[in-house]
């Protein structure tokens, strides 16, 4: 606003990043902005900042304090506001006085430390700020009276605690937030593309990781983690392979792979498998023989139908009686066709003792 209309122009806002806006006192209003771009001051190279005063419609340039503030929280009982800076190492600390609103800056509760801070929570006398360039959350006690802050915890990707799971997806840490419970508390990590859930204890405030959820990846516990068996233990020797098929591959899942039949022990015994694509067909490849060295064992060849959607039974390669690793591979002649390989490995089998005329070793095939 020009001085005609009554107001003054604010200087120095350049790339405002947040606003927030105190309720009126004594027919005042306090508001706060912040800007992501400040001009060091030429009589100020400690970096320590310059400790003047922000008033109503002023500015106050702090060195190497706060470059690109992205987050603002107050204290629960209005005496310090706490900003986030992302270029600036840590947290910046402001003493408020809860009549007129203004903000002197207080380096001793303020905080170095971490880079890329991005947001802040505030919950009884815990801080907590996550960072997405150090990909942590950092869990900081205040001291009430004096506003300083201490860190209590660090969760950082690739944390390694005993009986919790591996600390993962905090990269690019931007928003963090506590359930309605006080105890789930959620961080969005931009660079892993995900949610991350931490525990936390509503007594001490201490943080356990719990899991994560990232872009992309099969939400396992919508899995069923048993399968009746029973059900399907039948006998295939006097069925065609379609009617065998369709007794197992019945889209329930989890499946065994090749049914359960009682005349199939080798079944049960599977040691390698190996998933290809040829054009659009899907084919899994399972080498499954017994360690016994009298057992006999093959290698089986699955594809999905598109149409049935399910999968069916290709190939069962019998001669492949000692089955133990299974490899794909494709080569590219120099007119452009491609072929493809199928390497199967067999281990040991007394082939006196079986009767059998299999050839034991690594055996090629060719699609």
């Amino acid at each position: 606003a020009d001085a005609a209309s009554g107001g003054q122009a604010l200087s120095g806002m350049l790339s405002l990043s947040s606003i927030a806006v105190e309720a009126e006192v004594g027919g005042e209003a306090t508001l706060f902005l912040l800007s992501g771009v400040f001009t060091p001051p030429g009589d100020d190279a400690s970096g320590a900042g310059t400790g003047t005063v922000l008033l109503p419609s002023r500015t106050e340039t702090l060195a190497n304090v706060m470059g690109n503030p992205t987050a603002l929280q107050l204290s629960p009982d209005g005496s310090f506001l706490y900003v986030s800076a992302y270029r600036s190492r840590g947290v910046v600390a402001f003493r408020r006085d809860g009549v007129t609103g203004r903000l002197v800056y207080d380096p001793a509760a303020s905080f170095r430390g971490y880079r890329g801070f991005e947001a802040l929570l505030m919950t009884g006398n815990r801080l907590y700020a996550a960072s997405g360039v150090s990909a942590a959350v950092v869990a900081f006690v205040r001291n009430a009276a004096t506003g300083v802050l201490t860190v209590a915890q660090v969760v950082q990707n690739g944390d390694v605690t005993p009986g919790v799971p591996y600390v993962d997806g905090l990269s690019g840490a931007n928003s963090i937030s506590l359930g309605g419970d006080g105890v789930s508390m959620y961080i969005a990590g931009a660079i892993d593309k995900s949610v991350v859930v931490l525990s936390r204890d509503a007594g001490t405030g201490a943080l356990v990781y719990v899991d994560r959820v990232m872009e992309g990846e099969r939400m396992y516990e919508q899995f069923q983690t048993s399968s009746n068996d029973n059900a399907w233990f039948v006998d295939s020797s006097h069925m065609t392979p379609a009617a065998y098929d369709a007794v197992w591959s019945d889209n329930v899942f989890p499946m065994r792979l090749g049914g359960n039949a009682r005349d199939r022990a080798w079944l049960f015994t599977a040691q390698d498998v190996a998933q290809f694509s040829i054009g659009s067909a899907l084919f899994v490849v399972v080498a499954a023989s017994d360690v016994d060295p009298l057992s006999e064992g093959v290698a089986a060849i699955y594809a999905w139908d598109r149409i049935l959607a399910r999968f069916k039974t290709v190939q069962i390669l019998t001669a492949e009686i000692g089955a133990s690793c299974v490899e794909h591979f494709a080569w590219t002649d120099p007119y452009g066709s491609v072929d493809h390989y199928l390497a199967v490995g067999n281990g040991y089998k007394n082939l006196t003792a079986i009767g059998s005329s299999a050839l034991l070793g690594v055996q090629l095939y060719r699609w």
